[in-house]
């Protein structure tokens, strides 16, 4: 099914050049999220797509230099790095802690039978 939407994602654009990576990246983080909480995300949904921005801007925005040295974290322009990437994880650790909490509602459920 993700192929599917890659492919029509594709389509839409008509022979017009794009940036394909948030296309892709939401295909491979729906194929993610069906193996990991069994049902797919819905590309549009705004949180899934705020939590997608999220992982990608913390991923671009740690400096490099706070592997070296740790302690410029101390600095104030590091200091503010720091503290946005890690309200960015919160907030990303706080949409998946609702994704798992609904999992666990589910699977708490007794099984009806016909």
């Amino acid at each position: 099914m993700e192929v599917e939407d890659l492919i029509a994602g594709i389509q839409e654009e008509q022979d017009r050049s794009f940036d394909a990576r948030q296309l892709v990246t939401s295909c491979l983080a729906s194929v993610m999220f069906h193996m990991v909480f069994g049902r797919r995300s819905d590309h549009s949904s705004r949180e899934f797509q705020q939590l997608i921005s999220d992982i990608n801007y913390a991923m671009s925005n740690i400096p490099f230099e706070l592997d070296f040295l740790p302690l410029l974290r101390l600095l104030p322009y590091y200091r503010k790095k720091v503290a946005d990437n890690i309200a960015v994880i919160k907030r990303g650790s706080d949409y998946i802690n609702e994704m798992i909490a609904a999992c666990r509602e589910v699977c708490r459920r007794p099984i009806q039978y016909a």
